[in-house]
């Protein structure tokens, strides 16, 4: 079967997975919203809510394409799972949720190894291997903004690992 580059495909599977993370204290969902991209403004939002956003990437050959012609392409991009909680109107309570956040997310991300197909969730998507947490710190700040409240920024990041084909051209 041949491979492709599913960066785009990988994103939504993030999102849709995200949407089925359970927080096994309350056996309701984690997020009470998921996107892929930013959330301006989460005033509508009274619980737990994530954003997905690109990183950064680094892609370079691994090899042959086996029996096919081309190389083989070993690529490393990198998503931002941001968690957001209403943090001035209490501060203890958002902590509390985002500590949460924390004991629920971070195991469910080191227990994948593959990323499910949003368009078909019962399949994985075919190019990806291998799922990371811990390349970068996981990272939190109270952060303004643009609706002027403040909110509790917790950011985990996640490398996830894909081999696709390509085919050589001349020039």
């Amino acid at each position: 079967m041949p491979l492709s580059s599913s960066r785009k495909l990988i994103a939504q599977g993030l999102v849709a997975w995200l949407k089925t993370v359970q927080n096994t204290d309350t056996s309701s969902a984690l997020y009470q919203h998921v996107k892929n991209g930013a959330i301006w403004d989460p005033s509508a939002y009274t619980g737990l809510w994530a954003e997905v956003t690109y990183m950064q990437g680094k892609s370079s050959p691994a090899g042959s394409g086996g029996h096919q012609i081309g190389w083989r392409v070993e690529d490393h991009p990198a998503w931002i799972i941001s968690t957001g909680y209403r943090y001035d109107a209490d501060s203890e309570t958002c902590m509390n949720n985002i500590y949460t956040a924390m004991d629920m997310l971070l195991p469910a991300i080191h227990g994948r190894y593959q990323i499910p197909n949003p368009n078909n969730p019962t399949q994985p998507i075919g190019s990806v291997f291998s799922v990371l947490v811990g390349e970068q710190n996981d990272r939190g700040a109270p952060v303004t903004f643009p609706n002027g409240n403040v909110y509790f920024m917790w950011n985990a990041y996640v490398t996830v690992v894909q081999q696709y084909n390509v085919t050589l051209v001349s020039p």
